[in-house]
């Protein structure tokens, strides 16, 4: 639930930020992110599940269902992935967001596992689209690393779940393990679980990150 709270973690001069999970790697300057215009508080990559899986999620796993159900996007709304979030803070902070995320996780028994839901079904699945290359999935070992890399500009590979190193090209497990020695001076796939909130710069540059 770390995201429903990037508007206290960073400081009120911080006018957006971009989570990243641990499992993502930036590869491409994040510039355009800074310069892209939002009608909305959130921009993601389009998921491709349904609300088909909004509705079963709220009827097994809420308290009130009648109270719940308010929280269904209405028909033809998309999921967006939340691995990477390009955050508007200013409209977070003034529309309190993270009131609508608190109230429907009040709803929701054991919301731990489930945070991807949480933030669609209390968003109203109202978010600017981002491109694909702003959360490149690279779980298919059937495409080369250097068509990937081409082709991305924000990483994620599910690295925590089982088998994850042999789905991967292995120039991609490469690159993770080689950012995993910078970073933790330990061998890959020892994931952080924790993701990132970056401050983004009016360059573009990365000022603050908290973990």
């Amino acid at each position: 639930m770390s995201r429903f709270y990037l508007h206290q973690y960073l400081p009120p001069s911080a006018s957006r930020a971009l989570w990243l999970d641990a499992e993502t790697l930036v590869v491409a300057d994040i510039m355009p992110l800074c310069r892209l215009s939002m009608k909305t508080a959130v921009a993601a990559v389009q998921d491709g599940t349904g609300l088909e899986d909004e509705t079963a999620f709220l009827r097994q796993a809420s308290a009130n269902f009648s109270q719940a159900q308010s929280f269904i996007p209405a028909p033809g709304a998309h999921h967006f992935k939340t691995s990477v979030l390009l955050v508007d803070l200013q409209e977070w902070r003034r529309r309190q967001l993270h009131t609508e995320l608190e109230a429907l996780a009040a709803l929701v028994q054991d919301h731990r596992t489930v945070d991807r839901l949480l933030l669609n079904l209390g968003l109203h699945s109202q978010f600017d689209m981002l491109d694909e290359r702003w959360n490149t999935e690279c779980s298919n070992s059937e495409t080369g690393a250097a068509d990937i890399l081409e082709s991305a500009s924000i990483l994620h590979c599910e690295l925590s779940q089982q088998d994850a190193r042999k789905k991967l090209p292995k120039g991609l497990w490469r690159l993770y393990d080689e950012c995993g020695r910078c970073i933790s001076g330990q061998l890959m796939p020892a994931v952080p679980q924790a993701g990132s909130a970056i401050e983004i710069g009016a360059a573009g540059n990365m000022i603050r990150a908290e973990r």
